[in-house]
C-alpha cells in the first residue's frame, strides 16, 4: 500500500486550517487572510503531539492574545505579558507571552526563571518568525524564519505554566512579570555588547603581549594562549568591566562596563578576587558569588586579567564574567591551555609511565575530573585527590573529597560511588547531608 505525503499531513493540515478560521475577538480586527497567514507561520514547526491534542478554540485564544501583544513593537522593545487564568478557570494555566528581536538565550533564560521559582511549564511555543513592521512599529506581515526574505527575525515565545503548589497565580503574576522583564533586559545587554566584550578580550591579550610583566615570557604565553582559547567559542561573554587596584581593594573605572556589568555600581557588593599573599598570577579563574540570570542557572565564571605597572605592582584588573561553553567542557584536557600543563605535571607527580596501566588510569581520571575544579585548583591540591581516585576507581567504594576554594567562599565536595548506586534520590540525600554538615547556604551540583 502506498501512502501519500498529503495523507500523512492531512490531520495536521486540517487542524491548522480550522485554527486559521477561528479568529478570536481581538480589539483591533485582523483581515482573515492575514490572520490565517500568521497562524500557519506560528504553527509551522510545532510538533504534532503538541498540536493535535489541543482544543482549537483555546489555542486560537492563545494565538489571538499573542498577536495582539506583538501588533506594535519598537525596534529595540520587548513586549511581555503575564496573564493568570480567569477566576472561573481555576485549573487553567498562566500564560507568559513575549515578542522581541530574535537573539540567543531567550528560551533558556525564561525557562530558568520559571523553574527557579518552582513554576511548572505545561506547554511552550517558540516560532521563529520574520516580522515586517512600519515606521511606528506596526506589524504589517509575518512569515516563517529560515529562508524567508524580508522583515527582521523576531522571537515570539508563549508559555503555559502552573504556579508553585499552593500558590495563587494571580498574586504571583506581577512579581513574575518583573523578574522576567529584568532577565530579558540582561539578555538584551549581554547580546548587544558581545562584540565589544570580544574586542576587549583581544585588546587585553595584546596588552599582555606588548607590556612588561612580572612573570616569565613562558607564563605570559600560557596565559594569553588560555585567553585566546576561551575567546574562540569556549566562553560565553556576559559582562566586562575594568578596575583600579589600590590600598588592597578594587574600584570601578567609570564608563568601562559592558553587558551585565554596564554602569558603575556594585563595588561594595561584588566579589573581587583580591590577590592573596604569594599570588603573582596574570589570569585568575574562579567562580563569582552571583548565579547567572542568563542562559544557565549556575555561578558565573570569573575571569580576571591582572594589570601590573613597570615595577611589577598590581594596579588593576580587566574582569570578564560569563560561562564556560559546552565546547569547553567537552574538549580533551590535552588541548586546553593551562590545563594541558597541569595534566603533564600531575602525570609527572604520579610517577607512572604514560603508556602503562597506571598511567592510562591516571590520565582517565584527569580527563574526566570536573572541569571547573581543574581550572580553579592548584596542582598541589589536585594531585592527592586524583592519585587516590586513580587507585580505587575500579573498587566499589564511596569516597568524599573536600577542597576549600582559594577565596574562602566555597567548598568543593566531590563524591565518588558505584555508578549503579547513583540515583536522583541518592544525590538529594547526599546533598542534604553535606549542607547539614557544613551549614551551607546554597549548593550547585554537576552530575556524572
Amino acid at each position: 500500500m502506498t501512502i501519500s505525503v498529503d495523507q500523512i499531513n492531512s490531520p495536521r493540515q486540517a487542524f491548522i486550517d480550522t485554527l486559521a478560521h477561528l479568529q478570536p475577538g481581538l480589539e483591533t480586527p485582523v483581515e482573515p487572510e492575514r490572520y490565517a497567514g500568521f497562524v500557519r507561520a506560528y504553527m509551522a514547526h510545532v510538533a504534532d503531539e503538541d498540536l493535535l491534542p489541543r482544543d482549537p478554540d483555546q489555542l486560537a485564544t492563545l494565538l489571538g492574545a499573542h498577536l495582539a501583544l506583538g501588533e506594535r513593537r519598537g525596534s529595540e522593545e520587548t513586549r511581555l505579558a503575564v496573564t493568570p487564568p480567569q477566576a472561573e478557570d481555576r485549573g487553567g494555566s498562566t500564560v507568559i507571552q513575549i515578542v522581541t528581536s530574535d537573539k540567543p538565550f531567550l528560551v533558556d533564560t525564561v525557562s530558568m526563571e520559571l523553574t527557579k521559582r518552582e513554576w511548572t511549564i505545561r506547554a511552550l511555543f517558540h516560532p521563529q518568525l520574520k516580522g515586517t513592521r512600519g515606521a511606528d512599529g506596526e506589524l504589517l506581515a509575518v512569515t516563517t524564519g529560515g529562508g524567508a526574505t524580508g522583515g527582521d527575525n523576531e522571537s515570539w515565545i508563549s508559555i503555559e505554566a502552573f504556579p508553585p503548589l499552593g500558590s495563587s497565580a494571580v498574586e504571583l503574576a506581577d512579581d513574575l512579570a518583573t523578574v522576567l522583564g529584568e532577565s530579558l533586559e540582561l539578555v538584551q545587554v549581554a547580546v548587544a555588547d558581545w562584540q565589544p566584550m570580544k574586542t576587549a578580550m583581544l585588546q587585553t591579550i595584546e596588552l599582555l603581549n606588548n607590556s612588561l610583566q612580572p612573570v616569565s615570557p613562558h607564563e605570559v604565553r600560557v596565559s594569553t594562549d588560555l585567553l585566546e582559547w576561551l575567546s574562540h567559542q569556549h566562553f560565553v561573554f556576559l559582562g566586562y568591566r575594568e578596575y583600579r587596584f589600590a590600598e588592597g581593594s578594587y574600584r570601578t573605572v567609570p564608563g568601562t562596563g559592558l553587558g551585565i556589568l554596564r554602569g558603575d555600581a556594585g563595588d561594595q557588593t561584588s566579589f573581587h578576587a583580591v590577590p592573596v599573599e604569594g599570588d603573582h598570577s596574570l589570569v585568575v579563574m574562579t567562580k563569582d558569588s552571583q548565579r547567572s540570570r542568563v542562559h544557565r542557572p549556575v555561578y558565573l565564571d570569573y575571569l580576571g586579567v591582572r594589570i601590573f605597572d613597570q615595577h611589577g605592582t598590581i594596579v588593576g584588573e580587566r574582569r570578564f564574567l560569563g560561562l564556560l561553553s559546552a565546547a569547553a567542557y567537552n574538549e580533551t584536557v590535552s588541548r586546553i591551555p593551562v590545563l594541558a600543563a597541569k595534566a603533564a605535571k600531575l602525570m609527572q607527580l604520579s610517577g607512572f609511565d604514560p603508556r602503562s596501566y597506571g598511567g592510562h588510569a591516571m590520565w582517565q581520571v584527569i580527563n574526566t575530573y570536573p572541569r571547573d575544579e581543574l581550572f580553579q585548583a592548584p596542582v598541589e591540591q589536585l594531585f592527592p585527590i586524583l592519585d587516590t581516585i586513580a587507585q580505587f576507581r575500579e573498587r566499589r567504594q564511596v569516597r568524599l573529597f573536600v577542597r576549600r576554594g582559594t577565596y574562602g567562599r566555597f567548598l568543593s565536595c566531590t563524591v565518588y560511588m558505584p555508578r549503579d548506586r547513583y540515583t536522583t534520590e541518592v544525590r538529594l540525600r547526599v546533598q542534604k547531608m553535606l549542607m547539614d554538615a557544613v551549614g551551607g547556604e546554597s549548593l550547585e551540583y554537576q552530575g556524572p
